[in-house]
This record gives structure tokens, sequence and C-alpha cells, in this order.
């Protein structure tokens, strides 16, 4: 086998389990929020009770979203950007052609994802809430 052939067989081995981590994670994260949000739909339904109004408990949620994605958005980077340089670092005493270059574009994507789709599940999840009265929330 040539060079070339190498290290596309090493590259799609490392995205596969980078696809495999990052979506786990992305699910994980799916769970957490919207059991968050099922936990609380009393508490967010009495908040509304007294005045608050539901561009406010969306914009709580939203900066709550921030303060559990922001912390694993940056170990992620770090640990991730971290382990893939010692990888191939590793592999370039084997294979001298071997180069670490960061993932810029996929970060940034995995950033946006992350930020994105705490807010889509609380906006679903108010949003079905609005299906109830507000004293039907209340009293389950």
């Amino acid at each position: 086998m040539d060079d070339s052939a190498n290290v596309k067989k090493i590259k799609m081995q490392i995205y596969g389990i980078s696809a495999f981590v990052t979506l786990f994670g992305i699910l994980n994260l799916i769970n957490m929020m919207i059991g968050n949000i099922a936990t609380r739909k009393r508490e967010l339904s009495v908040l509304e009770s007294i005045g608050m109004e539901v561009k406010q408990i969306r914009n709580m949620l939203f900066w709550e979203s921030i303060m559990y994605v922001f912390p694993a958005i940056l170990v992620t980077l770090f640990a991730g950007g971290a382990a893939g340089y010692g990888f191939v670092a590793a592999y370039k005493r084997i294979a001298g052609y071997m180069n670490y270059r960061f993932p810029l574009m996929p970060c940034l994507l995995y950033t946006a994802v992350m930020i994105l789709i705490p807010q889509l599940i609380s906006c679903v999840s108010l949003g079905r809430q609005k299906n109830q009265s507000l004293v039907e929330r209340i009293r389950l």
C-alpha cells in the first residue's frame, strides 16, 4: 500500500471514532436537556404565573444551557485537540509524512450544534407546554 492510501485509511478510522463520540455526546446532551425541562415543568409554569413572560423563560433556559454546554465545548476542544496532536505525534514516529492540523471547521460546526440543540429543545418544549393551560401545568 502506498502512503496516501494509508493516510486515507487512518483518517477514515479517526473520523469514524470522532463521529461516534460526538453523536454519543450530543444524544446525551439532548437527553439531559429534555429531562431537565420535563422535571422543571411546574417550576417554569409557576414563574410564568407570577408574571414572567415566555420570552424571559426562554432567555433563562438559553443561559442555563450555555452554562451546561460551554464547559463541555472547552473540554472537548482542548482535550480533543491535545489527543489528536498526541495521536499524530505517535504516528509520526512510524510514518514521518503525518502532520497535525487543527480541524477548525469540524470544531466550529460542533460548537454551533452544541449551542443550537439546547435552544431548539427549549423552544419546542415551551411550545408544547402552551397546549396545556397554566393551571393544568401547575397542578401536575
